[in-house]
């Protein structure tokens, strides 16, 4: 083609083809509500891999069928391959050996696209068990995994060959740059106000057009190094092979949330004057004493813990284990309202109930559905920030949204139970019960309740599993530590305990939260819209914020 020639004519082609794509999106994301995913729009004109892996998060979640997921699945990688093959052809280097005839660039671009939509479907998958369940720990595991797979397969769909030898130090390097350029861009888009991020998203765009020159030039001036070893191949076959030992992983997981929670050492003003319920987390345990086996001392304050399994007839917390916390919310949340109710009947005095992890949404959904006046007080330890954004069915359905990544996650899932010999499984009813009712869970976590102090210890990792956009209503502090690990922390104690007397809690850290998370939403799955969500289970009225 004579017109590719020309310098004056390639470089316009070539910013129209990475400006358009984020502006649309971001256009798109504005106009019908998913504001929160705006931080996405970048990536649609991105170098390879990643705007393949921006396409299939988006199919992950929108599609409702097995027709319609093949459909979207073939259209995006024949409409996404072709879109590189023309990023190719007017980006190539006047330098670099002879452009490619426009027949070879299309089979180049769409038989690189099909190879990376295999080796990234499952961790598209993963990211939507992201969304739906809120947990950072799965943040850190995909993320991880993309990027070693962005290292290896750039070269896809710009040269035949890209699947053969080590890929090449400066084009590894500008995948790097790519990746932290799409972060910041995300970050910057978040926090825009009004139609401020259509604007940045022309911008990262024009930015992508760069990157692709440089990337492109990087790749075709390369040496390659063992030529002859399918090393794309090995390595995203190794990275799936490396689900089985994750299982032991949970395995670890598992046995410390089985350990009791720690002691609650009282402050200056001695035992607060609320009754205390200790609502564990996923997979904790309960030996049926108050204090569920934590060791109390002459200075601690005295605290009951929630039994997943009820009360005894004597209105005494029953044994549990962990397979009594995989229960549906709606069940826990009864049995914490019998809890509530003995232990104010009890005492006669108020209660304050601390909840951590999974406990945060077991009181999430006590307070929604259940009327709570002895409830004076509650403290949210490594909440669970922002659950129910993407959805998939139960298994054994034929439709409904993210029907084929939650079988993908089945998939996963029974290797990791295999290696484990854990039974996690998506079907829990606890799963269900929190997909069954978005409306409930999305967006609520740190939305004040009329009639009761709140305050809430965030770790640093759970904001990687939060978006923009879910206000932070009630007083916050950031903990320096993961998720699971801050309330044996002397800090957060004095703080808690400060708070129980009724002190007024000053929020830290929010700035960086809201900062973590804008980056993080890049690499997560784009929200499911709420629109089309049959409403769930009537309730008491979820309360509502307004950031």
């Amino acid at each position: 083609m004579v017109v590719l020639r020309s310098a004056s004519v390639r470089l316009p082609a070539l910013l129209a083809l990475t400006t358009l794509p984020p502006v649309l999106e971001a256009v798109l994301a504005t106009r019908f509500g998913l504001r929160s995913a705006v931080g996405l729009a970048p990536q649609a004109s991105a170098p390879t891999p990643f705007a393949i892996f921006h396409d299939l998060r988006w199919v992950s979640v929108y599609h409702d069928s097995w027709p319609r997921f093949a459909a979207e699945l073939i259209a995006t990688v024949v409409a996404r391959g072709v879109w590189i093959a023309a990023v190719v052809l007017v980006a190539w280097p006047s330098e670099a050996a002879r452009r490619p005839a426009v027949g070879r660039a299309l089979l180049t671009g769409v038989t690189g696209t099909a190879a990376l939509t295999v080796f990234l479907l499952p961790w598209a998958a993963l990211s939507v068990a992201l969304s739906a369940t809120s947990l950072s720990w799965l943040f850190v595991a995909d993320v991880g995994v993309v990027f070693v797979l962005v290292l290896v397969v750039q070269r896809a769909g710009l040269v035949p060959d890209w699947w053969r030898g080590l890929p090449p130090p400066a084009a590894a390097l500008w995948a790097v740059v790519s990746f932290l350029v799409l972060t910041v861009a995300s970050v910057l888009l978040s926090a825009a106000p009004g139609p401020l991020p259509i604007v940045l998203a022309a911008g990262a765009g024009a930015v992508n057009g760069w990157l692709w020159r440089r990337l492109l030039a990087a790749v075709l001036a390369a040496r390659i190094r063992l030529v002859r070893v399918p090393v794309a191949p090995l390595v995203a076959v190794g990275l799936l092979l490396g689900i089985a030992p994750a299982g032991f992983l949970s395995r670890a997981a598992v046995q410390e949330a089985e350990q009791p929670p720690p002691p609650l050492a009282a402050g200056p003003g001695g035992r607060p004057p609320q009754a205390l319920i200790f609502v564990g987390g996923y997979d904790s345990v309960g030996d049926g004493t108050p204090t569920g086996g934590t060791p109390q001392t002459a200075d601690s304050i005295p605290f009951e813990m929630f039994s997943y399994a009820g009360l005894d007839p004597s209105g005494r917390p029953l044994p549990y284990r962990a397979r009594q916390t995989q229960q549906s919310l709606e069940v826990s949340a009864r049995l914490l309202d019998a809890q509530v109710a003995e232990l104010h009947t009890r005492t006669g005095k108020p209660v304050a109930l601390l909840a951590e992890s999974e406990g945060t949404l077991v009181a999430r959904t006590y307070l929604a559905t259940r009327p709570h006046p002895a409830v004076v007080a509650v403290i949210l330890l490594s909440p669970v920030p922002n659950a129910a954004a993407a959805t998939f069915p139960p298994s054994g359905a034929g439709h409904g949204w993210g029907l084929a990544a939650g079988a993908q996650l089945r998939a996963i899932l029974a290797v990791a139970r295999w290696s484990s010999g854990l039974p996690i499984s998506t079907d829990e009813p606890l799963i269900h019960s929190l997909l069954g009712n978005p409306q409930r869970y999305r967006d609520q976590m740190f939305c004040p309740v009329p009639g009761v102090r709140m305050m809430a210890f965030v770790t640093l990792s759970d904001a990687l599993a939060d978006r923009p956009g879910n206000p932070l209503g009630v007083p916050f502090v950031l903990v320096v530590a993961v998720h699971g690990d801050d309330f044996d922390r002397s800090r957060v104690q004095r703080e808690l305990v400060a708070f129980l007397h009724g002190e007024r809690p000053r929020t830290t850290g929010a700035w960086l939260y809201r900062l973590l998370r804008a980056a993080a939403v890049a690499w997560q799955a784009p929200p499911l819209r709420l629109s089309l969500i049959p409403p769930g289970p009537a309730g008491y009225e979820t309360p509502r914020c307004h950031g």
